[in-house]
């Protein structure tokens, strides 16, 4: 079994991590086209999530950063799917405006298994590895602490081991 990075030391290389990526952010990109806008809208997400989840790790609150690593996966796998694989009528459906007063969003997107069918052979493939890989190894886990069940409850109650949140971080930042 590979050691874990201590968790202060994962903490501060994701920081160096974020700051450079940042400033790479910063830097005006020319979008022509809504899927190039889509994309770089959900990459931009999946890095805030990415943020995100350091920042509760450091807060003290790994419960909620455990559950956002299946929020930061899916809005990956979303920007892929729009880059590489979404129709060009799926683009502008889900850059059609949302009218005011609906609360239920249209239903835009393929499952998870169909996004990483569609995707394999039309994106790079060691993204899509990786992304398959991820699904394979940590479905049941993300599930569980996205939805509260009893792998959140028993870290909540008796607290969770730095491994577990170092690994998360680095996967996080992958």
């Amino acid at each position: 079994m590979t050691p874990f990075v201590p968790l202060e030391e994962m903490i501060e290389g994701a920081d160096r991590l974020h700051a450079e990526l940042a400033g790479h952010l910063a830097a005006e990109h020319v979008v022509t086209d809504h899927r190039q806008d889509l994309a770089s809208v959900l990459s931009t997400l999946v890095i805030e999530h990415a943020h995100a989840i350091l920042l509760l790790v450091i807060e003290e609150k790994p419960s909620s950063a455990l559950a956002l690593v299946r929020v930061q996966y899916e809005a990956l796998l979303r920007a892929t799917w729009i880059n590489f694989a979404a129709s060009d009528h799926a683009v502008e459906k889900c850059v059609a405006p949302i009218p005011p007063g609906v609360t239920t969003a249209p239903d835009l997107f393929p499952t998870v298994g169909e996004m990483l069918k569609a995707i394999d052979g039309k994106a790079p493939a060691p993204l899509v590895r990786a992304l398959s890989e991820f699904k394979a190894a940590a479905w049941g886990a993300m599930n569980s602490f996205t939805h509260g069940l009893l792998r959140t409850m028993a870290g909540h109650r008796n607290g969770y081991h730095p491994g577990l949140l170092s690994q998360t971080i680095q996967n996080s930042n992958g």
